[in-house]
């Protein structure tokens, strides 16, 4: 892969549950905000997941743009997506978390999303996807069950993170992840021209976990990082 191409995009696979003293030095890099956002969580598990996160992200985009990780400063661009304060930098990110796991996703010049859920059972898999998965979607969950389900999930999340869209948008787009074309957007507001311009996705990170990342490119390349 050509790690210059601005379409291209690496996924980091971070490990979150580390040991108290690895934790306390990755808290080094954080700002005194992030720590107490770190600190009101509920568990202890919870806190350490928090700081090893948010401190992964800033070594890596801290690697992408030649700074510490302490000076990465972040601003809120439109619809509320986090973004690097210096927009001249052309880089873009995002990150999920799931169950001990986290992928964070970066590219250049192009917006990017990515979504990470551990499959489990859940009651309500029909119901949900009535409310939110197109007919064509609800059809490919019929036939694949649960699994089919968090694939298609973390696939339509993975574009509404990508454009900074509310969940509400679930229903305007449609996604296909198996046929001939391999997985990819069918269309968005009933325009597949549209689509086109967006590359999908699915990412293998074992069998608990379905993840996905979107990418404003046709046809960008994706590296998947141990």
């Amino acid at each position: 892969m050509d790690r210059s191409a601005p379409a291209d995009v690496r996924v980091w696979r971070v490990e979150l549950d580390r040991p108290e003293k690895e934790v306390a030095a990755l808290g080094g890099v954080l700002t005194a905000d992030e720590l107490l956002r770190a600190g009101r969580m509920k568990s202890e598990q919870g806190r350490i997941r928090a700081v090893v996160t948010r401190a992964a992200l800033r070594k890596l985009l801290a690697q992408e743009v030649g700074r510490k990780p302490e000076e990465i400063a972040f601003s809120v661009g439109s619809h509320g997506k986090p973004r690097l304060d210096d927009s001249s930098a052309g880089v873009r990110f995002n990150l999920s978390h799931s169950a001990g796991l986290a992928l964070i996703a970066i590219a250049h010049d192009a917006e990017v999303g990515v979504d990470l859920e551990e499959i489990k059972p859940r009651a309500d898999l029909r119901g949900v996807a009535r409310r939110v998965f197109t007919q064509a979607e609800r059809e490919a969950v019929e036939i694949g069950g649960e699994t089919a389900f968090y694939h298609h999930w973390v696939a339509k999340e993975a574009f509404v993170k990508a454009t900074g869209r509310g969940i509400e948008s679930l229903l305007s787009f449609e996604v296909l992840l198996d046929g001939p074309g391999g997985a990819r957007l069918n269309h968005i507001g009933g325009d597949p021209a549209e689509a086109a311009r967006w590359t999908l996705a699915p990412l293998d990170v074992g069998p608990r976990f379905a993840a996905a990342v979107v990418v404003a490119a046709p046809n960008a390349s994706v590296e998947l990082v141990p």
